[in-house]
């Protein structure tokens, strides 16, 4: 049935969708609602990437499982974790590693997605945008709240932005 299902999918004529590539950053304290992400998508973006559920793909390559585990992680994690928007790294300044992550995920702008209150993602999130202003780089901030259910008002947000960039 699945190969079946993969030739139906592959003979499928698909049309490239109309959207503005973003990254979304800044789900430091908490991820955002799937309701936000759904957002997202439906208003006009294409998310390339984004720091939600980093757990899972924090490593750029297998851990080496032989010897001391403990060890491993840890050369692991200085050697060969991936950029995040809670990884501090003394090599290059955060901004720096998200003008990096934009340009190999092909996006063209940035959307911050931090939780409201939460003090160190919208502390890093004015380091951030100095940097993206430098760089002419479009972005949007969008607070959610931890038990939101409506998300009209951030819809609007959203689709002027992405309407801004598509039709400028």
């Amino acid at each position: 049935m699945l190969r079946e299902f993969c030739k139906h999918v592959q003979a499928t004529d698909v049309k490239p969708r109309d959207g503005v590539r973003v990254v979304v950053e800044g789900a430091f304290c908490e991820q955002p609602p799937i309701g936000l992400v759904d957002v997202i998508e439906a208003s006009g973006c294409i998310v390339q990437d984004d720091d939600i559920a980093i757990g899972w793909r924090l490593f750029d390559r297998d851990i080496e499982c032989n010897g001391d585990p403990l060890a491993a992680l840890s050369k692991a994690y200085l050697a060969g974790s991936v950029y995040t928007s809670v990884r501090h790294d003394a090599k290059r300044p955060r901004s720096e590693r998200l003008l990096d992550r934009m340009k190999s995920a092909g996006a063209e702008a940035v959307l911050f997605t931090p939780a409201k209150f939460c003090e160190p993602a919208l502390l890093d999130y004015v380091l951030f945008r100095q940097k993206l202003e430098e760089a002419d780089v479009p972005h949007l901030k969008i607070e959610f709240e931890e038990k939101m259910w409506t998300f009209e008002a951030i819809r609007t947000e959203i689709e002027t932005f992405a309407e801004s960039m598509l039709f400028d």
